[in-house]
């Protein structure tokens, strides 16, 4: 019997929060698009773990879990943007000159050989992310697989390049 009562305070807690939990986590993360799919997790987790919850905790630890999760995404972002940023910072920082432009281009479609090579769900997901800007629940459902999944198709084709750039830039360079 407390279980159910368990679900129902979660469950209004959830209906009470929502909104000012969103507003929270989007006023401090990167994408603020992405709120409502945190507020989700947050509750997700939440949810897992009911049974050992008390109801007076309920609201302190769901923004305790945010911002454990905001503090991931945060983290998650500056790695997705650190193969990409070197990229351009490399090439915004090259002199004009026709050698400089041709290495870029070598390195871009080095870039692109790689992406291409990666096996086809992860290459997938990647792309829907790094080039179409996709959220993790948008990509989920083009894909119709979980967000976990999808963040960990992510994650190792980020890994799979920047080792395979640094093999081949040292190879050649």
């Amino acid at each position: 019997m407390e279980a159910k009562n368990d679900e129902k305070g979660l469950a209004a807690c959830y209906v009470r929060q929502k909104e000012a939990l969103k507003y929270y986590i989007a006023s401090r993360i990167d994408r603020p698009d992405e709120a409502e799919d945190v507020v989700q997790d947050v509750f997700e987790r939440l949810w897992k773990h009911k049974d050992f919850i008390s109801p007076e905790a309920v609201v302190s630890l769901a923004y305790k879990v945010a911002r454990n999760l905001m503090a991931d995404r945060q983290r998650r972002y500056r790695k997705e943007n650190d193969v990409w940023g070197e990229l351009l910072y490399t090439q915004e920082t090259l002199q004009d000159t026709t050698e400089e432009k041709v290495s870029f281009k070598e390195l871009k479609l080095m870039f692109d050989r790689l992406v291409f090579a990666l096996p086809e769900k992860r290459r997938k997901a990647y792309c829907l992310s790094f080039f179409e800007d996709l959220t993790l629940s948008e990509i989920a459902r083009e894909l119709s697989v979980s967000k976990r999944t999808v963040e960990q198709h992510i994650l190792l084709a980020r890994k799979d390049i920047k080792a395979q750039l640094r093999k081949e830039y040292f190879r050649y360079g």
